[in-house]
């Protein structure tokens, strides 16, 4: 009594199918599962920067719950089985045919493992309370950004000029200065895009320690500094050496050809700048509080105090689309105009960032959240908004990866 040849073939086809199923099943649930991990964290942190810029304009607390990692764990379980009655001899029209029964089974199963990490401590310092360094927003420019939507979102002031710094926080109860920064910002963008003014890194030698004697450098101390590049030179003018070698500041350069157009005769003019030069100097400050009145022929250097990242974030929300009934609640601050009318904040935000708010799930939405029964929503079609969004995320994304505050910062006020 046997199996017949094609009964045979039959069944090792079958029991070879289900077995190799999972070889097959493997590779396709890791990249399948891989893209839906990527959208989910895409999704839900796109949601999260929304709901807290709505929180902030509530003057809720915000809250970040960052995903630390994810470990998919995949388990598969596959088996077989036969079972059946042969018969032998029964003819051509057989009474009592063959019969095999072919049972299996596989299943498959992800058990993730994911880790949020709150945001707090000295790591919501660093990456929220920190002011956004300068090389960053040079950074931010070289990736594409427009020079004009860096300066509105990061920067608070240039040169005294205030753009806006009591946004930085709380909604304020009146109009903060703001109208001669987007002067400044709209000169600087066309002018940016002549390619008649870029701001830019320039190296020079300079003297990077004060005198040290003699006779405290010790070999040693040569042979690292020339590993670095740096070398020991005798102090000009002074007893002892100094510590030389490249370092790299930040100039904002104006093209010759250029000196004469009305925008930078206004720019200059604006900035209290020398306008007999076409190179500034760039430095970071940690303070707004700049002498407007320079001494003559002005300021040869440009003094930028910047926000913080959650400064940034109380900029934009200021101009979030309340539900009326939350302002007649009183859910949220009212800010007046010196006649006693209600500010229009997105005079000063402008099409940055529109956020929309409804009673009905958006239908249209590239982000949206649910909060005090509204729904606050970004439009798809809004390209600009878009923008925005994006550069606070990937502005979020470098400041969670500084590691400490800029330079050294003047905290008193500076002339030219």
């Amino acid at each position: 009594m046997g199996i017949r040849a094609g009964s045979r073939a039959a069944l090792f086809f079958v029991i070879l199918t289900m077995l190799g199923a999972g070889c097959v099943l493997g590779p396709t649930a890791l990249t399948e599962s891989r893209w839906r991990y990527n959208e989910a964290i895409r999704k839900t942190s796109n949601e999260q920067l929304l709901l807290n810029l709505v929180r902030l304009r509530y003057r809720d607390v915000p809250f970040v719950l960052a995903v630390g990692s994810v470990s998919p764990q995949f388990h598969f379980e596959q088996s077989a089985d036969v079972a059946g009655t042969l018969n032998e001899n029964v003819g051509p029209n057989p009474i009592n045919p063959d019969s095999l029964d072919l049972g299996g089974g596989i299943s498959f199963s992800d058990r993730p493992t994911v880790i949020f990490s709150p945001v707090q401590g000295q790591t919501f310092v660093r990456q929220l309370m920190t002011p956004i360094n300068l090389d960053t927003l040079l950074l931010l420019q070289r990736s594409g950004w427009r020079l004009d939507r860096i300066l509105q979102l990061c920067v608070q002031s240039i040169n005294g000029i205030d753009n806006a710094t009591r946004a930085s926080g709380p909604t304020p109860d009146d109009v903060p200065p703001y109208k001669e920064f987007k002067r400044v910002c709209d000169l600087i963008q066309t002018l940016q895009y002549r390619r008649q003014i870029a701001f830019g890194y320039v190296s020079e030698d300079a003297e990077l320690s004060d005198p040290i004697p003699a006779a405290s450098i010790q070999g040693q101390d040569l042979v690292l500094a020339a590993k670095e590049g740096y070398a020991f030179r005798q102090a000009e003018g002074r007893e002892g050496f100094v510590l030389r070698g490249s370092k790299n500041r930040i100039e904002l350069q104006i093209a010759k050809g250029a000196m004469e157009s009305p925008e930078v005769r206004e720019l200059l003019d604006m900035l209290s700048l020398a306008p007999d030069r076409n190179r500034f100097e760039v430095l970071f400050i940690g303070t707004d509080v700049v002498d407007r009145e320079p001494n003559p022929p002005g300021f040869q250097r440009i003094f930028i105090a910047t926000r913080a990242l959650l400064g940034t974030m109380f900029y934009v929300s200021q101009g979030i689309g309340i539900p009326p009934s939350h302002e007649d609640d009183g859910l949220v601050t009212m800010t007046r105009t010196s006649d006693g009318q209600p500010f229009d904040w997105t005079v000063i935000t402008g099409d940055l960032l529109k956020i929309h708010s409804q009673r009905l799930p958006p239908q249209n939405a590239a982000v949206a959240v649910q909060y005090r029964n509204f729904w606050f929503y970004v439009d798809d079609s809004d390209l600009n908004s878009k923008s925005t969004f994006t550069f606070l995320a990937q502005l979020g994304s470098l400041q969670a990866g500084v590691e400490s505050g800029p330079g050294p910062v003047l905290t008193i006020p500076v002339g030219g």
